[in-house]
């Protein structure tokens, strides 16, 4: 009788306790995927903000050769084309 209330136990103590940890691995995966998507998004609006000032600047200057078109090739795979 003892082995069966032990077995209760551990089952009532255990199972909780792995939902709980696999609950909270799932949370700490989102934030980390979370935090990588907003330094993408970063990166992403840096590289937009650098290019339109080099656009204004050369609009300023009077330099039209310098003004290229965005390359999207290199842009952030999180941009809809």
């Amino acid at each position: 009788m003892a082995d069966q209330t032990d077995l209760q136990l551990y089952l009532a103590i255990g199972v909780p306790s792995a939902l709980f940890a696999l609950n909270f691995g799932a949370i700490l995966a989102a934030a980390f995927w979370q935090a990588k998507r907003f330094d993408d998004m970063k990166d992403l609006f840096q590289s937009e903000i650098g290019r339109a000032e080099g656009v204004l600047s050369a609009k300023i200057d009077g330099r039209s050769e310098h003004v290229k078109a965005p390359e999207y090739e290199k842009r952030s795979p999180l941009v809809k084309r």
